[in-house]
């Protein structure tokens, strides 16, 4: 048995063979990727966090030395992806790849253990480093300086959903005018009242609704759209308690079912999101969108005199 099988063996009897994946063993980098389903998460204030899907990637030298770590997560939560919670001890997620990053490892034992397997393979010491490593991704250590505390993880990371100041001068981008177009040709939304000074739509809630659903219609109608079309128009957000809140900047734009940079026995790992509230967290028009499309309704019954 070569140093990889007996890696691959080790692993196996801890993690289950089918949570265990060797990788790139014909190149320079060996990689072992082991997948937990579930870990909850909890720190020494007792203080506990539920975490799904989490893949951790070993990458080895030749000679079966270690290298490191790093690691990600295939799930994430809607408050997990306010706050851009991944683990307490990974940089905040800011992006929408899903991407291996590395973590810290503070000092902990997993430290000097993983700096004696660097100088060479020993199975004694790599079943203790697979031993720290399962509860190494079970901790968040207050001490150590996380990068995000799980208690982070709450529903509040978001903002009033804000119309900015509308100057009807102003010339909206062709894009708001192709959506434009597009409303004024299948539903015209017509306001409760217009004179040179302003014009009146109602409630904001109704209006933003009505202007989301012609938004997401006009995606759709264009069939070639893409994220960065959704990206442009539209934004994560949910009504509660009466108003309308867009989520801060911690919210990666990442939709089920996306292709991510994971890889376990020969598949790519799709994206999934699970924990949508009741509050009808959703797409909402972006506020810019908005304020274009309100300047333009506003030229328009103006001039029509409709």
């Amino acid at each position: 048995m070569n140093c990889f099988d007996d890696i691959k063996s080790a692993a196996d009897n801890m993690f289950g063979a089918d949570n265990v994946d060797l990788q790139d063993t014909l190149t320079s980098r060996p990689r072992l990727v082991i997948y937990w389903d579930k870990v909850e998460v909890s720190n020494e204030r007792d203080e506990k966090h539920t975490i799904y899907d989490v893949y951790v990637r070993i990458t080895f030298t030749e000679n079966a030395s270690l290298v490191g770590f790093d690691m990600t997560r295939s799930t994430l939560t809607a408050n997990e992806m306010r706050c851009g919670y991944v683990f307490s001890h990974l940089p905040r997620q800011c992006d929408n790849t899903m991407s291996y990053k590395v973590p810290c490892l503070g000092t902990g034992p997993i430290k000097s253990t993983m700096a004696t397997l660097a100088s060479s393979y020993n199975p004694d010491i790599f079943g203790l480093f697979l031993v720290e490593l399962d509860r190494y991704i079970r901790t968040e250590s207050i001490s150590g300086g996380p990068y995000i505390r799980m208690k982070e993880v709450v529903s509040r990371y978001s903002i009033e959903y804000i119309i900015p100041q509308i100057q009807v001068n102003d010339i909206p981008p062709n894009y708001i005018l192709n959506l434009f177009n597009y409303i004024m040709s299948i539903n015209p939304i017509k306001p409760l009242y217009i004179d040179k000074y302003s014009i009146n739509f109602g409630t904001t809630i109704p209006l933003i609704c009505k202007l989301t659903e012609l938004t997401l219609d006009y995606l759709r109608h264009k069939k070639d759209y893409n994220s960065c079309d959704i990206d442009t128009y539209l934004i994560v957000g949910a009504i509660s308690d009466g108003r309308l809140y867009i989520d801060s900047q911690y919210n990666p734009i990442l939709r089920d079912g996306m292709r991510t940079l994971i890889y376990f026995k020969g598949n790519n790992v799709r994206f999934k999101k699970i924990g949508v509230e009741s509050n009808e967290e959703a797409y909402i028009i972006r506020p810019e969108v908005a304020r274009g499309l309100i300047i333009l309704l506003y030229r328009y019954y103006l001039i029509n005199n409709k």
